[in-house]
């Protein structure tokens, strides 16, 4: 019942995934990147963490650089290794694009950062911050950033009504966060995406080689952030965490 009332609301979506997953076991093999020496376009200052574990850190990441703030640009400034995961999962308002331009997920303490390669939802920053094992605060913010981000804004981007947002589409029991007391921010089911939709790391290294920036700028860039530095690690979400079909 839950997947038909998905299915028949996605187009309506301007917000959240299906699966804006949560923290797993540590594991994988660490995937080599390009260039360890190459020049960073973008590095958090100093008393700004690199690695946010909260969507509060993240916003405090993303006031701190230097405008207008690019998705690649914030990727670039987080702190390595990245924990890596990617699924060419189509049913989802940041929906995969084929194998070649998955959607991908960071995962940095408990906080979980995706964003899609193309396609719809390109240029937002989806956040799930585990509350729980299996439950995350939701929000999403909108790339290039002009201007300072305020603490609400992540929030407020994803309401639906003043009762509820457009995760809850997809994401089950989504019931009011009282731990974040200046924003009206929701909680809800975290999801994991489908393991036969997952994407090989080293395959996406593939075409960050392969990409043709005169061609393809914005998703050149995208792959240049993650793939320019060394220590990429890869992420696997633990089978105790419910996919959509579950």
């Amino acid at each position: 019942m839950r997947l038909t009332h998905t299915l028949a609301l996605l187009a309506t979506l301007s917000a959240c995934s299906l699966d804006p997953s949560q923290e797993g076991a540590d594991g994988g093999e660490p995937d080599v990147g390009i260039d360890a020496t190459a020049p960073r376009p973008c590095a958090p200052p100093p008393g700004v963490s690199g690695r946010p574990g909260t969507i509060e850190d993240a916003v405090e990441l993303i006031n701190a650089l230097p405008r207008p703030v690019t998705l690649p640009c914030f990727i670039d400034a987080l702190d390595r290794p990245l924990r890596v995961s990617a699924t060419r999962g189509s049913i989802s308002a940041q929906p995969g694009v084929g194998a070649r331009s998955p959607r991908f997920f960071i995962v940095s303490g408990a906080l979980i950062l995706s964003f899609a390669l193309e396609g719809a939802g390109h240029d937002l920053l989806e956040f799930g911050a585990l509350v729980s094992p299996n439950r995350s605060l939701k929000g999403e913010l909108a790339f290039p950033v002009e201007g300072d981000v305020s603490p609400q804004a992540a929030y407020d981007r994803i309401l639906y009504r003043e009762d509820s947002t457009s995760c809850a589409f997809c994401h089950g029991d989504e019931q009011p966060a009282p731990s974040v007391p200046f924003a009206n921010a929701y909680s809800s089911e975290a999801l994991r995406p489908l393991r036969e939709e997952l994407v090989s790391i080293p395959s996406m290294r593939d075409e960050r080689d392969a990409c043709d920036p005169a061609l393809e700028p914005s998703r050149c860039a995208m792959l240049d952030a993650l793939f320019a530095r060394d220590d990429l690690v890869i992420f696997d979400f633990p089978t105790s965490m419910p996919t959509l079909f579950d």
